[in-house]
């Protein structure tokens, strides 16, 4: 778990950042009304991903489970969108 949460779970949050602004940013004046919620739910799992790496050092596995819960919900929720 330490290492997903380190490594695999660290390595996902730009990408998803990343696609969320290219599509804000083509050059076009379409508003694109999705981005916002994927921007959020990419910070949501940053977020967790965050609090995912303070239970893993105190061995706190409610708050791991929790945290991990919080990831799946938001990369869902943005797959769902995009």
């Amino acid at each position: 778990v330490e290492y997903f949460a380190e490594a695999i779970a660290d390595d996902t949050i730009l990408p998803l950042k990343l696609y969320t602004s290219s599509l804000g940013g083509q050059g076009t004046n379409v508003k694109l009304s999705f981005t916002k919620t994927m921007s959020k739910d990419a910070d949501t799992f940053e977020k967790n991903q965050k609090l995912l790496l303070k239970a893993i050092a105190k061995k706190d596995t409610i708050k791991a489970s929790t945290a991990l819960e919080g990831m799946a919900t938001a990369l869902q929720e943005y797959r769902t969108v995009a």
